[in-house]
Order: C-alpha cells, then sequence, then structure tokens
C-alpha cells in the first residue's frame, strides 16, 4: 500500500492554493468543491471556506490516502483617525487592528508603512491605509482637511528721516495682530505708528495674525530710519580783493544724491544751487555768513554756516626784461618788492603753483616767453608782473663743400653764416690743427689721408658761441704706395731674362706703367702689362721704373736699380790640333767676365815656349821662334782677370795632336 503525503495551507478569501500529493503512482482528490481537478498529483485549491479535501494514491493496484485541509483566513478590521490642519502644519494619523500597514498617497506623508504617520499635505487630501494581518490584507480611506493661512502683507510708509513719524501697515483677512520690533516695540494694532523716530527704530518689524480657524501667519517688513546728512561747509575766505571765493559743502554720510542750497549777503543776495559755488571777482561787500541746506538722497534735510571775509591786495613788483644765449647758465631772475612783502615766483605758468626762490629761466629752444612773479602782503598776493626773457639762437651757418682729392690736399675753407648773424670772430679745428681767425676763410692742407672732421667755433655780436661740427668733412685719398720685386734676383747676364711683379700696396690701382732705363736717362723699354719680362740686353746697372695710378688718380712712382751681373768663368780645353785644317787650331782660353788674360806655355824641362797677355791671341801650336813644336802634352800657366778684378790662375797639360 502506498504513504501518500499532502500539504495544508492556509489561504484569504478570495485567495487559492496549490495542493501537491506525493508517495504513488496516480491521484485522485474529493470532495471536487473549489478544486481546479480532481486527478494529478498537483491541483489548485480555492474554496470559499475552509475545506477538508481527501487525495487517494494509487500505486500497483493498492491504494493509500491522506487529507489536506485549506484553511480560509479572514481580513483585519482597521481602524484609523482624520484630521483637520492649518496650512503649513501636520497632524498625527494612527491606524490600529492589523499587523502591518500600508499608505498612499505618499504625498505629504512622512512615511508609507507603520501604524503611526505624520500628515502634512498642502492640500485637503484623502488617503488610503491597507493593513495585513495572517497574510490577509484590508483597507480604509480618511481625509486631512487643510484650512489656508490667512492673508498677510506687512509694509511701512519708509524710508524715514532721523526725527519723523514711522507707520507700519498690515493688509490681512486675520482679526487678531500682534507686532513686535527693534527697542521693545509691541502693538497689538492693525497699522500702529512710532513718533519722533531715532536710529535705533531701524531694523526689521514683524506681525504675527491669526484667523478665525485659529490658523497663523507671520510677515515681515523692514523699517529704514535715515540719519539728517552731516553738512560741513568751509570756504577759501579770507581772500584778496578780486580774488575767486570758493564756497564748499559736503555731506559727511553721503557723497551721491544730495542736492544743494545755499544764501547769503550781497547786492543782490546770493543763491546757489551749486554744491561748491564760487564767487569771482570778490569784494568787501560780500563780507558775511553764508548758509547752505543740503538734501540728500533720502529727502533728509540739514544746514550750516561758514563767514566770508575779502580783504584787499597789493600792487605788483616792478621787474625788467631779460636776455640770453641758447642752452647758456642763467641766473636767476629778480624783480623789487615793497618792504614787508614776499616774492612769488611762478615761472612761465602764472596759473601754476608758486616759490619762494626766483626763477631760473630755461635757455632752451630760442625764441621768447614770460615769466611772472607776484608779492604777497599780509597774506593778500598782488596782480603777476610778466618778465619777458629772450633766448638768442646760437650762430649757426654752412661749410662750402671741399671736394676728395689725393695727399696732400689743400684747399680753401669758407664757412658762410645764416643771414641772421652777424659773426665777430671763428675759431677753426681742421682735425689736424687749429686756427683761430676773424674772417670766414681759410685755406688749410692735410698732407695724409684719410677722413677729418672740422668744427668751427662762431662768437657773434651777442657773445653767443656756438661750435659747429662736420664729421668726416675732408676726404684724403690714400696715394698708393708702389713698388714691386722681380725674378731671379741677382740676374746674371748668363740668364739675363726677370719677369717683374707689382708689389703695390693701396686699394682700386687700375693701371700699372714699367720703364727701364740704361745709363740712367736711356729709356729701352716701356709697358702698362701688369708682370712684364724683360731681356736686358748686356750686363751692368739699369733703372725700372714702376708708375701706379688708383682709381681716384692718385698715382705714386718708385725707382729701382737692377744690376745685371758681369759672370767670370774661364773655359780651359785639354788638347788642340794645329794641323791648317780649320778646325781647333789653336788652344785659346774662352769664358765669360774675362777682362784680361796671361798664358805660359812650357815644354816637359819647364822652358817658356809661348807667351800671350791678350784673351784673342791663343797658342797656335809653334813657339817663340815661329817653330811648329812636336806633338805631346805641353804645360800651361794661365792668370784669368775679371771685369772686377778678380784674379783666377790655373797651372794644367794641354795636349798637341798633329
Amino acid at each position: 500500500m502506498p504513504v501518500v503525503t499532502v500539504n495544508s495551507p492556509t489561504i484569504c478569501n478570495g485567495g487559492s492554493a496549490t495542493l501537491t500529493a506525493t508517495g504513488a503512482t496516480t491521484y485522485s482528490w474529493t470532495p471536487s468543491a473549489g478544486l481546479s481537478a480532481t486527478t494529478g498529483s498537483t491541483v489548485t485549491a480555492n474554496p470559499s471556506v475552509t475545506t477538508i479535501y481527501t487525495v487517494t494514491g494509487t500505486t500497483s493496484g493498492c491504494d493509500g490516502s491522506a487529507s489536506a485541509t485549506v484553511t480560509l483566513g479572514s481580513a483585519p478590521l482597521v481602524t484609523v483617525n482624520s484630521a483637520t490642519v492649518c496650512a503649513g502644519t501636520s497632524a498625527a494619523i494612527t491606524a490600529s487592528g492589523a499587523s502591518t500597514y500600508s499608505w498612499t498617497p505618499s504625498t505629504g506623508l512622512s512615511a508609507t508603512t507603520g501604524s503611526s504617520i505624520t500628515a502634512n499635505p498642502a492640500v485637503t487630501t484623502t488617503y488610503t491605509v491597507t493593513e495585513t494581518s495572517s497574510g490577509c490584507s484590508g483597507s480604509n480611506t480618511f481625509t486631512v482637511m487643510v484650512n489656508p493661512l490667512p492673508t498677510l502683507t506687512a509694509s511701512n510708509g519708509g524710508p524715514f528721516c532721523f526725527g519723523s513719524t514711522v507707520d507700519l501697515h498690515a493688509t490681512t483677512t486675520a482679526t487678531i495682530f500682534n507686532w513686535q520690533g527693534p527697542d521693545s516695540f509691541l502693538s497689538t494694532l492693525q497699522n500702529p505708528t512710532i513718533t519722533n523716530a531715532t536710529l535705533s527704530a531701524a531694523g526689521s518689524y514683524t506681525v504675527i495674525v491669526r484667523d478665525a480657524n485659529q490658523c497663523q501667519n507671520t510677515a515681515t517688513t523692514s523699517v529704514v530710519v535715515n540719519p539728517l546728512p552731516v553738512v560741513i561747509v568751509g570756504s577759501n575766505s579770507p581772500v584778496c580783493e578780486n580774488a575767486t571765493v570758493l564756497l564748499t559743502s559736503s555731506n559727511q554720510s553721503s557723497a551721491a544724491g544730495n542736492t544743494f542750497t545755499w544764501v547769503g549777503p550781497g547786492t543782490p543776495a546770493f543763491t546757489s544751487t551749486a554744491q561748491n559755488p564760487f564767487i569771482p571777482s570778490a569784494t568787501p561787500l560780500i563780507n558775511g555768513s553764508y548758509t547752505v541746506a543740503i538734501t540728500d538722497i533720502n529727502g533728509c534735510q540739514n544746514s550750516n554756516v561758514v563767514p566770508v571775509t575779502v580783504t584787499p591786495k597789493p600792487n605788483a613788483p616792478l621787474v625788467s626784461p631779460r636776455e640770453f644765449c641758447l642752452n647758456a647758465t642763467a641766473s636767476a631772475l629778480s624783480a623789487t618788492a615793497d618792504p614787508g612783502a614776499i616774492l612769488n615766483w611762478y615761472g612761465t605758468n602764472p596759473s601754476g603753483s608758486s616759490s619762494a626762490t626766483a626763477s631760473v629761466p630755461v635757455t632752451s629752444p630760442a625764441g621768447s616767453s614770460t615769466y611772472y612773479v607776484s608779492q604777497t602782503i599780509s597774506g593778500c598776493e598782488s596782480d603777476k608782473a610778466s618778465i619777458p626773457v629772450v633766448v638768442n639762437a646760437l650762430p649757426t651757418g654752412t661749410l662750402s663743400p671741399v671736394s676728395a682729392a689725393c695727399a696732400p690736399l689743400c684747399s680753401p675753407f669758407t664757412f658762410n653764416p645764416a643771414s641772421s648773424f652777424n659773426i665777430n670772430s671763428y675759431s677753426w679745428n681742421m682735425g689736424n690743427g687749429t686756427q683761430t681767425s676773424t674772417v670766414n676763410s681759410i685755406s688749410h692742407c692735410y698732407p695724409e689721408s684719410g677722413d677729418f672732421s672740422v668744427a668751427v667755433t662762431l662768437t657773434d655780436d651777442k657773445g653767443c658761441v656756438n661750435t659747429l661740427s662736420f664729421n668726416n668733412f675732408v676726404h684724403v685719398i690714400d696715394i698708393p704706395v708702389a713698388d714691386f720685386v722681380y725674378t731671379p734676383a741677382p740676374i746674371s747676364i748668363i740668364e739675363p731674362s726677370a719677369e717683374f711683379y707689382n708689389a703695390s700696396i693701396g686699394s682700386g690701382i687700375i693701371s700699372t706703367t714699367w720703364t727701364i732705363f740704361q745709363h740712367d736717362t736711356d729709356m729701352i723699354y716701356m709697358t702698362g702689362e701688369t708682370q712684364p719680362g724683360f731681356t736686358f740686353p748686356e750686363s751692368g746697372s739699369f733703372t725700372v721704373q714702376l708708375t701706379v695710378v688708383s682709381s681716384y688718380g692718385c698715382s705714386n712712382t718708385i725707382s729701382k736699380p737692377v744690376v745685371v751681373k758681369e759672370e767670370f768663368a774661364v773655359y780651359i780645353p785639354n788638347a788642340f790640333s794645329p794641323d791648317n785644317d780649320n778646325i781647333n787650331e789653336e788652344f785659346r782660353v774662352e769664358g765669360v767676365g774675362i777682362a784680361k788674360i796671361d798664358m805660359t806655355i812650357f815644354n816637359r824641362w819647364g822652358e817658356s815656349i809661348f807667351t800671350s797677355g791678350e784673351q784673342e791671341k791663343g797658342w797656335n801650336g809653334k813657339n817663340d821662334s815661329n817653330n811648329k813644336v812636336d806633338k805631346g802634352v805641353y804645360i800651361y800657366s794661365i792668370t784669368a782677370t775679371s771685369f772686377t778684378g778678380e784674379i783666377k790662375q790655373y797651372t794644367g797639360h794641354v795636349t798637341v795632336v798633329r
């Protein structure tokens, strides 16, 4: 027999539960009321009352059964209070009769769960509370009635001035009033007042009102009590006659938005709405008290009084005109004051501030200016006396140009003074020396090249001195330095050809001229080549001259002696054949630079057989008796003398071949 088991649930009215049986193969359920099916291991039960169901399980033809009780629970009975509140206040709401509670809507509620909440809706609102107990729920509704607050506006008639009456106003639908404010102010009037207000009455005033529903509202108004303007007055009194009287006023407590009303003596009576009015050309007739009333930006008004005194002024001091040269060191100006007076110096600005120190004129630029001085007696200043001051221009002019030239440059120099100046003397600084003259033209030489600045110091008939500098005024052009070298050096008559090279120094050389002289004055060669070559015709001394010319036309010449050396060389043959075939017939000494030959021939026994004192006369193979000598070897003794007197001696052998 199968052992069948089944669950027993509890449901709320209208709810359902699932019944599940186990332990068998097939199942049948009874009764069928409230079941979704009567067979199957799982069915849904939805009875209207608590019901016991029997489930029979069958396995292999054997049955077993079990009972399931579906218990029907009941919804809780809930109670909840309603409330009436004033707008902006809250009420406590409490529910009872269940286990848990849920509140809707949430608007204005302190919470949405719990048995007690606080409700503070802006308008009258109906709420629902849902309660749950033993798994079953119930609900109830309640209303929170919201009464509006009384309308209220607090205001005052300010701002107010010190000493005026403060008026307060409450505009409302309420009927009960309570005011509070500064200085312990209290009032139950709807519109109270405060007379002879002081500055301590300023501040915030609060009114609390209540209507028939006992709903209360509060409003505040700020009262401003402005102080009266603190009027400060003054003047530049005492002033001298014909000076301007300056009246000043100010509101110490405010600088903006004030209006001013002045009244004072005079004919007609003085009036002004300016803050700081002035009275030009004042006379003692206007002496007296002047009153100003100041109304500030808040409409508050106060006044004050200032006295005015006008005194006579003295005469101006005595002065004389002055004259200076441009940029000269000027001496202080002077004036003659009355006894007991103090001089006041104004420079060139009569409306500027004065100095007790006498003015020193500015001597630049040239022209005319006026300086001013006054005197003060007993604190009263006179009119200003004017002192004409003339600053004479320094003499000037131009220097006639001098053309650039090759050194040495000698030229007249002429200074042309401007027509407006009469020059008494000139001093010239030529850059390489100084000259003094009473005339405007001098002559000067520059022996060397370079750029020279000229300065001319002028002294005119007013004693004014000026030095005019003309920088790099004179351009003295370099003369090229002529020079040359040649190769070979020295030159020998054996190799009499030479190459000449221009070694001149100087910029802008554009031409060269080479000239060669023999015997100092006989020109044997001239060329304009830059690097010429020349073959000397003979030995001896020659003069080579080079002339170079620069692009400025400056030229220079150099002459150098060139010696072509006469070389001294002796050539002696060792054999000759005097056989009348006209070939090598004589034993003759040859060479260069030979001025004289002395020759003696000896036979083998040392006997002289031939002598000659002439280079052109050689030995012809005969003895002194004009007889032919035998062929063979003979001894010679030769003395050679050069043109310069040098002597060479030779001893050797010569062979006669026949």
